[in-house]
């Protein structure tokens, strides 16, 4: 029987599966289909041994507060879920034209400045490369503000050619265009600069400028960022979204059919890759996260020369080799000292020669080596989320999933920590540095991340949310507390209510034992007081 959805999704790569959880979060209903075992697509993390391999997403750049990818970040919660890891200067360039390696910092002016150090001679170029991919940026930036505000585009037309400038004087111009206006036939400071053009292209001449300026801008005003645990834990929450709204997340099924109802998709017919079960879903949107000639595959004959005219005119995209090696050295011991070092070799003198790197792996015997991207990769980068993984200011916003771990923690409450007892109180060792109050609000936090970020382990205490006490409920030391309580300050968050604590006074500790709740939860009222405290509220 075929189910009905409001959105399908062919693949599940981060394109797909960010554009399913926003769907999700909307409240649509939603579906993912994967053909492979494992979500997230190049966003995985696959393991060898003991070994730990990031299968390509290797760092994010921007986070900063211009950055387009920030909003849906934020829509999402995943800047609150899971802690980014600065790496620190953006790369390391090597090559025989450089009399010492090029560092490229963090930071448009910290930037500016190392260039200009190690190529004085192009001082004046060099600023002016800087200021034009940041105008760039903030041009692209702009409009990604402002896309769905209709109104501002009209009231801001007469000035849109001004602001937009950037945009309109590059739109045509390809990266050796540029570079060769500002730097002439010096090749060094153009590899220097451009180093990392193989992680988009191997054509310095076809690669439009503007598509190279806004990561290479959004890198060096945000820095960049790796995501601990690996971008698999960033693949993972997303799935994790999409099922917490209702959706459904499903690997092991290969699309076979779109299914077409005259000029609109209407459904697909999916395949068990390791069994003959074949279904159909409907909906009438379906996002296709996979290469334009795979979705055409899917189509009807007849549709398939309309879908893939409008990507004639475009070139597929490059393809990486990617080669992964474990040490059991630190990699400094090998002069790798940044997360991020391009080996250049000496044959490959002009930025025009990137286009010869290409051929090089076909070469019998092989004569030259390619150009070399290394990435430094410490094994506990894919370990448990860590909190020094996080900013300072962060750290004084815990993620609600911190805390959701310290109340799991809190099932090895001592026994007897709630039997009413009066003369057995433990001390509470709460900070005096208290958070001020926010506004009010009750939230139903089964779903654990709606835990609001201010309420601190420190200022949390055990509370029922009972609004009185059956008569008839047995000897008060077997009375269970229904519910699990955030108290900060004065307001009351409520916990899972199937979590039913409940201690017999046989099981009491003795007076005057310091009682520990996984150092997160203490308690220095009696179950008696407490119960009296929330009915006079």
């Amino acid at each position: 029987m075929s189910r009905s959805f409001d959105a399908i999704t062919i693949g599940s790569g981060l394109g797909g599966l960010t554009a399913a959880a926003l769907l999700a979060r909307a409240g649509h209903e939603v579906l993912v289909l994967e053909r492979n075992q494992n979500f997230g697509g190049a966003a995985t993390v696959y393991r060898h041994g003991q070994l730990a391999i990031e299968a390509s997403l290797h760092e994010i750049d921007g986070l900063d507060a211009s950055d387009p990818k920030l909003p849906i970040l934020r829509a999402l919660g995943i800047d609150r879920d899971l802690p980014f890891v600065d790496v620190g200067a953006l790369h390391e360039v090597r090559s025989p034209l450089f009399e010492r390696p090029f560092v490229m910092p963090h930071g448009l002016e910290a930037a500016s400045a190392a260039a200009k150090a190690q190529f004085p001679a192009h001082a004046k170029g060099i600023a002016q490369y800087f200021e034009r991919i940041d105008a760039v940026r903030q041009a692209v930036a702009l409009m990604s503000e402002h896309q769905d505000d209709r109104d501002w585009w009209l009231w801001n037309a007469p000035t849109l050619p001004w602001r937009l400038w950037p945009l309109i004087r590059d739109r045509h111009a390809t990266l050796s265009e540029v570079l060769t206006r500002l730097f002439g036939d010096s090749e060094a400071i153009k590899l220097a600069l451009a180093s990392n053009l193989s992680y988009y292209t191997d054509d310095p001449d076809t690669m439009p400028f503007i598509q190279f300026a806004i990561p290479q801008a959004s890198y060096l005003v945000g820095g960049g960022h790796y995501v601990r645990g690996g971008s698999q834990a960033l693949s993972d929450r997303l799935i994790a979204i999409i099922r917490d709204a209702g959706g459904a997340v499903e690997a092991g099924r290969e699309v076979e059919t779109i299914l077409v109802d005259g000029a609109r998709a209407r459904g697909v017919r999916h395949r068990a890759t390791r069994a003959d079960d074949v279904r159909e879903e409907l909906a009438p949107i379906l996002l296709g996260n996979a290469a334009p000639s795979v979705l055409a595959s899917m189509l009807p004959q007849d549709k398939r020369a309309a879908f893939l005219s409008r990507y004639e005119d475009r070139q597929p995209s490059i393809s990486l080799w990617s080669i992964a090696i474990g040490l059991s050295r630190p990699s400094d011991d090998f002069g790798v000292r940044h997360y991020s070092t391009s080996v250049l070799p000496g044959w490959l003198t002009k930025l025009s020669g990137f286009r010869e790197a290409g051929a090089l792996l076909g070469e019998d015997p092989p004569a030259r080596l390619p150009p070399l991207r290394l990435r430094r990769l410490r094994s506990d980068r894919y370990g448990p989320e860590r909190e020094t993984a996080l900013s300072r200011r962060a750290r004084r916003r815990r993620p609600a999933r911190e805390l959701d771990r310290s109340v799991r923690r809190s099932k090895a409450l001592p026994q007897g920590a709630l039997d009413g007892s009066r003369h057995c109180r433990s001390r509470p060792e709460l900070s005096r540095n208290r958070r001020r109050d926010h506004a009010a609000r009750d939230v139903d936090v089964r779903n654990l991340r709606a835990l609001p970020q201010h309420a601190r382990r420190r200022d949390l205490r055990l509370r029922t949310a009972n609004a009185r006490i059956q008569a008839n409920a047995g000897d008060r030391h077997q009375r269970p507390l229904s519910r699990l309580g955030v108290h900060g300050r004065r307001r009351l968050y409520r916990r899972d209510s199937r979590r039913r604590l409940g201690r017999t006074g046989s099981d009491a500790p003795e007076c005057g034992a310091k009682r520990r709740t996984g150092g997160f939860l203490k308690f220095r009222r009696s179950a008696r007081r407490m119960m009296a405290m929330h009915l006079r509220h």
